[in-house]
């Protein structure tokens, strides 16, 4: 089986978008027990609600970026790449 080389940015935005599906999670958590508890100022609630829609939308751009580098997400979202071998592996 054919080594794969990526390039390293590509791997370094891998790493980014995995962050900010973390922070994602996080936020979304903060927000529902944010809306389920009544004495957590509404303000603080539409706050949180634009950060996960920040977030979100974050995630999406970092998912477009590597899909243009042919790394593709599984329904689980595992990545994988669809080409055996990436020759280039210095940043340009």
């Amino acid at each position: 089986m054919a080594k794969i080389v990526m390039k390293n940015w590509v791997k370094r935005m891998i790493e980014s978008h995995a962050q900010v599906v973390v922070e994602l999670n996080k936020a979304n958590e903060f927000l529902n027990n944010a809306l389920n508890n009544k004495d957590v100022n509404k303000t603080t609630v539409a706050n949180l609600a634009l950060v996960v829609r920040d977030l979100k939308n974050l995630a999406k751009d970092y998912e477009v970026i590597l899909s243009n580098e042919n790394v593709e997400f599984t329904p689980d979202g595992e990545y994988y790449i669809k080409v055996a071998h990436i020759e280039e592996n210095k940043n340009k």
